[in-house]
């Protein structure tokens, strides 16, 4: 073995991207020799599933006996990739060298003025040597990205806040001939902390979003989005190419006529079972019930939307969402009821991708959080049925057909605390739901159910 490169942990992110693995030592290959390029995959610790992390591609014309594989237990003879696959095969390895001539290269490549989306690149040109340099760099959530350049200082921007890039720069000599190349690894710092919006908070990700994280990756200053590029990251459906987006091919209607755009999940190119989470910062500290509303649409397949709630300003979220939707073919208005009263409240929209079996992509649009300003109803309370009062341990509410068929649903206790909440639905001809009080302390609680301007408040007695 003449050289080889430090070991590289694959993860999510590697997902129909390249990877560069450049060697720790340079090695001279004289002309005319054979080199054998190969890669060794470790699983990890405790892993007792076999998987394949390499891909391979149809190799035409085909080169006999060129490309082969081993398993790293047995270690039989080295199989030809082209035997009993019905053709020959490549894998997708390639082996960039440099000539065995003279030609000086940089040295002391160096990563300064660090911000969360740029970076400069310094090097010492060679001593009487190529003002033509080939600069690459590339992260962990974007592919490499190659620049010629002249200067011995350049400033990278675009790039992804807390992320951990590798960059080279070599020189060119002329006539095809190129300098061994330098390296320098750096990360980049992590994206400012996000501001807390003041109620009532409206969104309809008209834009241009902010790039706080990396590329147009964020609404305003009060959204933070994670991971902030790749294809499980959230953008304006029109902008999938900022964060990289593998393809934007899946079916999207869009998720409102109010507005011209909207937040998109890119489900169809996203990994199965992968997360995207766009947060919204706020000050929830007013007095009072908080509702949440927005457009969501999900053509279909497996892929949903959660909306879970963090108090501590992100760093720990309730143990359930306190909104789920799956598929939804037309466009919807979701409520859901926010209980937290802290003034470093984040509200995350997480969605979780199925790999775009149905080929389409979850929209989200129109977000509004405000105060309770509904008027309350005392006819259409009327109308409400609850039963049996007093409840022993489960009591069912009985709605007729109207306006309560899809409301936020919130039992408070005497104190005002909420102790339930949850979104009502079904259908417009009314009808009735179950609630399951057996772990409440005995008492009488207020049922508050709000749609729209319409607000209905029933008191049950829990024995």
């Amino acid at each position: 073995m003449l050289a080889r490169s430090n070991d590289y942990v694959l993860t999510a992110t590697d997902i129909n991207s390249y990877v560069t693995l450049p060697l720790r030592t340079q090695v001279p290959l004289p002309a005319g020799t054979d080199v054998l390029v190969g890669m060794v995959a470790v699983y990890p610790a405790g892993q007792t599933v076999n998987y394949a992390p390499f891909g391979v591609q149809v190799d035409e014309p085909g080169r006999k006996d060129a490309f082969y594989v081993v398993t790293a237990t047995s270690l039989p003879l080295p199989e030809p990739l082209n035997s009993n696959t019905g053709g020959y095969k490549r894998l997708m390895i390639e082996a960039v060298t440099a000539p065995a001539v003279a030609c000086p290269g940089p040295a002391s490549l160096s990563a300064t003025a660090l911000t969360p989306n740029g970076a400069t690149l310094t090097f010492t040109p060679p001593a009487g040597g190529s003002s033509s340099y080939s600069l690459t760099y590339f992260g962990s959530m974007q592919p490499a990205t190659t620049l010629a350049v002249s200067a011995s200082s350049v400033t990278l921007s675009g790039l992804v806040a807390g992320a951990t890039y590798t960059a080279s720069v070599t020189a060119s000599c002329g006539s095809g001939q190129s300098s061994f190349p330098v390296f320098v690894t750096f990360t980049t710092p992590p994206p400012a902390a996000a501001a807390y919006a003041t109620l009532p908070v409206s969104e309809g990700f008209e834009g241009p979003w902010l790039s706080i994280g990396a590329v147009r990756d964020a609404p305003s200053s009060n959204w933070r989005n994670t991971p902030a590029s790749g294809n499980q990251s959230w953008r304006r459906e029109d902008d999938g190419a900022s964060a990289n987006w593998l393809t934007n091919l899946g079916a999207y209607p869009g998720s409102g006529s109010q507005s011209l755009h909207s937040a998109r999940f890119n489900s169809y190119d996203a990994p199965l079972g992968t997360t995207g989470a766009l947060d919204l910062y706020v000050n929830l500290s007013a007095a009072g019930a908080k509702i949440l509303t927005f457009n969501y649409i999900n053509l279909g397949g497996t892929d949903v939307l959660d909306v879970l709630v963090s108090t501590d300003g992100g760093a720990t979220f309730g143990p359930a969402p306190v909104l789920t939707v799956g598929v939804s073919p037309a466009i919807t208005r979701q409520t859901a009821t926010i209980a937290s009263t802290s003034a470093t409240t984040v509200i995350r929209f997480r969605a979780t991708s199925d790999y775009g079996p149905a080929t389409s992509d979850i929209g989200l649009d129109n977000v509004r959080l405000a105060l309770v300003t509904a008027t309350r109803s005392e006819a259409l309370a009327a109308t409400v049925g609850l039963y049996p009062n007093p409840a022993h341990g489960t009591f069912t509410l009985a709605v007729p057909a109207g306006p309560l068929g899809a409301a936020s649903v919130t039992l408070l206790n005497a104190l005002g605390q909420v102790v339930q909440a949850r979104p009502l639905r079904l259908p417009a001809t009314g009808g009735t739901a179950e609630f399951d009080v057996r772990g409440l302390a005995p008492g009488v609680y207020s049922l508050r159910l709000q749609t729209g301007e319409a607000l209905v408040v029933k008191r049950v007695v829990v024995e």
